[in-house]
């Protein structure tokens, strides 16, 4: 570096700490024949109208062999030649080393445009350098620690907001500026439920006097989404201080208009007038992540909307990446995982999984929300023990943490693993327990938690007829008064399934259980699809119509077969193997399932692992277990097993 002659050295330097410039600003920065030179020596290249270094080491050995002083005086000739006033503000700011009330104004002027822009991370570093310049006696100082705070939250630097508020929380005022500071906190910094209101409510009493910042607070602390509960009255708090909020200004209109978005979703009601409202509170963008369009486009979801729930996600994930909002971005990819785990498309929720638990994602989020969406996924594809481990794992992170959406889900997943091993006394009891709490608390979106038909088949299994019957009465009101896509297919599947099994049986109830599969297909749920065939398979079945029964099941076999459900796959081809397993046969013929049953015992395995590999009760095993003994005049394991050393076929007499 040192055989450089000075002016290139120095255009160098200068395009090492700006990135890139315009070639006709550096005549002022190095004379007029430096670029051609530089350019000669292949230390700097021309891309379009920007120069930039040849290569990323000779950039840092420029950086590395200047000293202090002269990049503070480079920085400030460059801000002399600077595009934009936010490029201006940055290198004055790295020009200056000690407190400078004026200069430390600038920039942070710079820092509000550039985060109304939807520059954030831009926002963020002008932000610290103007706390840098700020004397510390400065009145502005408080203000501009708030400003930088709401940058980090933002970016998704929720540490360095942490360490900034709870470093400077001693100097912020008491009033309005405290509040707003415990806000941030309470927003970022704490997972418990119990800590997370106690800073609002320390926030709620700093701003009584700011009926504006008051009632972002109460809306707030009404929000539904993290613990479930009291739906209407949350939406009462937020119509409450809705008027307040809107006299406040955008910020404080916007977030409760998001609080609002969260307690009509659940209630199953409309959000377009509250997503125009939010778009048009201002000019300057919002955060994305309190954005009621997020709300909506998960509402779309629930009712089985997938090609409207698409291109709200990805126009959401693109704009975070573009904003640089860190937060933002990753709401988004969860919400895609979310609906790849409706769908069926289990190979999308793995990869996001997957690219989460890898990347600087998986730091915004505390690890229920992972969790519970691999439990999901597990509980999709039919690995129950991978269902039942993940789903423990959650639910024992959101009990820690109170976060009742997270324990919910983790008991449906627990469900639905329940229903695969033929556990259907497990399932009622865990997926009750989600229908009874959402039930309970006002959640009227059918599908939110879409546990009614996977509780509907379980009290099926048990002869809990009425009970059943009962909830397919409220899925039914809920989505005729919504027009619920989905909601009005799995009422339609529910009860099908009920006068299918309640005697004497209804034959028309298997063609309305058979068109509620090709309404789910329709819709792109394929896993429902699958699920409803399978559920029709065993119900004719059951009904002794071998042919209709075994058409339902293959064709089920095959779909799960089709979005990678091997589990699920497994168990439809477990039921055809039981088709016709009590008509009369040869004398001494085993069934196909004792058929099964005999040749697991023989290789050593436990009723209770047979059950599990065949998706049937330990109960029946042994029933088939006896009869397959009967037949074959053996009374124990041992006697079974040294019919198979002999190279006997359990499956003939």
């Amino acid at each position: 570096m040192t055989h450089l002659p000075p002016p290139v050295r120095r255009l160098l330097l200068a395009v090492s700490l700006s990135g890139d410039l315009e070639p006709s600003r550096l005549p002022a920065i190095a004379g007029a024949a430096a670029l051609d030179e530089a350019i000669e020596r292949g230390v700097v290249r021309v891309d379009g109208n920007r120069v930039r270094a040849s290569h990323p080491l000779l950039a840092a050995a420029a950086k590395k062999r200047s000293g202090p002083r002269e990049q503070r005086e480079l920085h400030r000739a460059l801000a002399g030649v600077a595009a934009d006033e936010g490029l201006c503000a940055h290198h004055l700011a790295l020009a200056s080393r000690d407190p400078d009330e004026r200069l430390a104004a600038t920039v942070a002027a710079a820092a509000a445009r550039a985060f109304a822009g939807g520059a954030r991370r831009e926002a963020a570093e002008l932000g610290e350098h103007a706390i840098r310049l700020t004397p510390a006696g400065s009145a502005q100082r408080p203000e501009r620690l708030l400003a930088l705070a709401s940058y980090l939250e933002t970016a998704g630097e929720q540490d360095r907001l942490k360490e900034l508020l709870t470093a400077n929380l001693g100097s912020i005022p008491g009033g309005s500026l405290r509040a707003r500071a415990w806000l941030l906190l309470a927003e970022v910094c704490y997972e418990h439920l119990d800590d997370y209101r106690q800073a609002l409510e320390r926030a709620r009493v700093e701003a009584q006097a700011d009926p504006g910042l008051h009632a972002l607070i109460v809306a707030k602390m009404s929000s539904a989404v993290i613990s479930v509960e009291r739906i209407a009255d949350a939406e009462a708090s937020a119509l409450a201080v809705l008027p307040a909020a809107e006299r406040a200004g955008a910020e404080v209109e916007r977030a409760v208009l998001f609080a609002l978005a969260w307690a009509r979703g659940l209630r199953g009601r409309a959000l377009d007038d509250v997503c125009e409202r939010w778009n048009a509170a201002s000019a300057t963008p919002g955060h994305l992540a309190e954005s009621p369009e997020r709300v909506a486009g998960q509402r779309h979801v629930w009712r089985g909307e997938i090609g409207k729930a698409v291109p709200v996600f990805e126009r959401l994930l693109a704009l975070g990446d573009e904003r640089g909002e860190a937060g933002s971005y990753a709401w988004a990819r969860l919400h895609l995982c979310e609906l790849a785990l409706r769908t069926g498309d289990w190979h999308t929720a793995q990869r996001l999984l997957d690219e989460w638990a890898e990347t600087a994602d998986s730091e915004l989020f505390v690890e229920p929300y992972h969790l519970r969406c691999r439990a999901l996924l597990a509980a999709g594809r039919g690995l129950p023990e991978e269902a039942m481990r993940w789903s423990a794992d959650a639910i024992g992170r959101a009990e820690a943490i109170d976060f009742q959406w997270d324990w919910l889900e983790g008991l449906r997943a627990r469900g639905i693993a329940a229903l695969l091993t033929g556990e259907p006394a497990s399932a009622a009891e865990w997926l009750g327990m989600v229908w009874d709490h959402t039930t309970r608390e006002g959640v009227d979106e059918p599908g939110v938690f879409p546990v009614a038909p996977e509780l509907v088949e379980a009290l099926v299994d048990l002869g809990e007829f009425e009970r059943a019957r009962a909830v397919t009465s409220r899925l039914g009101m809920l989505a005729g008064q919504q027009e619920h896509p989905w909601g009005l297919v799995t009422a339609r599947r529910s009860g099908a399934l009920i006068r299918l099994a309640a005697p004497p049986g209804d034959d028309a109830a298997a063609a309305e259980l058979g068109a509620a599969a090709d309404s789910y297909g329709e819709l792109g749920l394929r896993f429902d699809r699958a699920r409803a065939l399978l559920a029709l398979g065993r119900a004719e079945r059951r009904r002794k119509k071998w042919a209709a029964a075994r058409r339902a099941l293959d064709l089920a076999a095959a779909s799960f077969d089709e979005i990678g459900s091997p589990g699920w796959a497994a168990r439809a081809r477990a039921e055809t193997d039981r088709i016709g397993a009590r008509r009369p046969g040869r004398a001494g013929e085993l069934t196909p399932t004792e058929r099964r049953v005999a040749e697991l015992a023989a290789t050593g395995r436990s009723n209770k692992e047979i059950a599990r590999a065949l998706f049937i009760t330990v109960n029946t095993v042994e029933g088939h277990l006896s009869r397959a003994y009967a037949k074959l005049g053996v009374r124990s394991r041992t006697q079974l097993a040294q019919l198979a050393r002999d190279d006997w076929d359990p499956g003939q007499p």
